[in-house]
């Protein structure tokens, strides 16, 4: 049930706006339709909540020691990518541009952190989760009446190309929330079970093949971090049960897949050196030694990279950079692996899985001291390492599906910043 939200202030309302987007872009945009430039109302509130960032930068010093270090990672792989953009010489539009795109994700992070009250994150949680039957609905729906499959079924998130990536991460958080409060008997075995069944029906209609393994270990995880109790046999029987079933509704839809997941096929995959698409190009297990082999030449590239937004796109034809051009077809770009090592090198890619591990630590500590929601506490213990999962599998973390991903990691520390 909803409990009693407190008065939403200014920067509260940028946050639902920046989070709110992500669940309502299909519907502006492909159902209305309006231009997607309507989007850029986004850019705006995050820019927005930058500058008041900025103004309450004082706040920061009441915050957990967690915090503190997240700021000062995101600081440091800021001022490596001044470094890399004083050592490449490279055009102030693309490097403004690059900025942007990696630069939100944090404000919207932070923005959580210093103005998400603690005490509404239940009711957020709980409008997720009611959201999650819409999009199973819709998944459903598009699939039965609409013809739509594989890449072009979204759920909630539309029937534009790659709708599934922002389907899988929506459901990662729905999945690791449930499992957890099954776990510690806040839900019903016929619920969560539910919740699970269909996030892999999902799956298995949008093709999103990782979220079966995305499923598992985010199971094995949140078994790790719970008390043992009868309720894991139990999820662990009917999960297993649940991947299988969904493979095989994928094999009917698209046969042929199910032999997919024999681990001869997927190590097969992972040496091919065939590239994603088989035609020479990066794939996931390739996109940074590649990256790292082929375009980073000189020592400065490698500690620092090409600068960032040197490797970039975009729509408007100005802000695509050269590189991308006369690479494209590598596919590099479909990988959050690549573009960081690329833009950033050695130490701005560490620095960027730095801020993931120092969130699994830190929501560690506060569970163990006791001094946090254990719910949001386990949720990010959970979801942090899933992310390093996301970094080599997609492009997710550097597109709108990241700002999910985002809130749930910034959980922990919004219900605590103000203690």
């Amino acid at each position: 049930m909803f409990q009693k939200l407190s008065r939403p202030t200014f920067p509260t309302l940028l946050l639902l706006l920046v989070l709110g987007s992500v669940f309502c872009s299909a519907f502006l945009t492909e159902l209305l339709p309006l231009p997607r430039i309507v989007m850029l109302f986004v850019d705006v509130s995050w820019a927005m909540l930058l500058l008041l960032l900025i103004k309450n930068a004082a706040k920061f010093a009441d915050t957990s020691t967690g915090v503190k270090i997240l700021v000062g990672v995101v600081l440091a792989f800021f001022l490596n990518s001044i470094l890399s953009f004083l050592f490449a010489g490279q055009s102030i539009l693309y490097y403004a541009w690059g900025l942007r795109n990696n630069l939100c994700f944090f404000v919207f992070f932070f923005g959580c952190v210093l103005f998400l009250p603690g005490g509404d994150i239940p009711n957020w949680l709980q409008a997720l989760d009611i959201l999650f039957w819409v999009h199973v609905l819709a998944a459903i729906f598009q699939f039965v009446v609409l013809g739509k499959s594989q890449d072009f079924l979204g759920g909630i998130f539309g029937t534009s190309i790659g709708c599934n990536a922002f389907a899988n991460v929506f459901q990662m958080v729905i999945v690791t929330r449930s499992i957890l409060r099954y776990f510690n008997h806040e839900e019903s075995t016929l619920l969560c079970l539910s919740k699970c069944g269909a996030a892999l029906v999902v799956a298995a209609l949008g093709e999103i093949k990782v979220f079966f393994f995305e499923f598992a270990a985010i199971a094995l995880l949140a078994m790790l971090f719970t008390k043992f109790s009868k309720r894991k046999i139990v999820l662990l029987a009917g999960g297993a049960v649940g991947i299988v079933l969904a493979i095989l509704l994928l094999d009917a839809i698209t046969p042929g897949w199910a032999s997919w997941f024999r681990p001869s096929r997927i190590w097969a995959y992972v040496i091919s050196s065939g590239g994603y698409t088989g035609s020479g190009d990066m794939n996931r297990m390739t996109a940074i030694p590649l990256s790292w082999s082929t375009f980073l030449q000189t020592l400065p590239q490698k500690l620092f990279g090409l600068g960032l937004g040197n490797c970039d796109s975009s729509p408007l034809s100005f802000l695509t950079s050269p590189f991308y051009i006369a690479n494209a077809c590598l596919r590099y770009n479909w990988f959050t692996s690549s573009m960081i090592m690329l833009e950033t090198g050695l130490i701005g890619t560490l620095l960027y899985l730095s801020f993931f591990v120092v969130i699994f630590f830190s929501a560690f500590c506060q569970l163990h001291k006791g001094s946090g929601n254990p719910l949001v506490c386990q949720m990010a213990m959970v979801l942090a390492p899933m992310c390093l999962v996301l970094f080599l599998f997609d492009s997710s973390l550097r597109t709108e599906p990241a700002y999910m991903m985002y809130f749930a990691l910034a959980l922990p520390f919004a219900a605590n910043s103000h203690k």
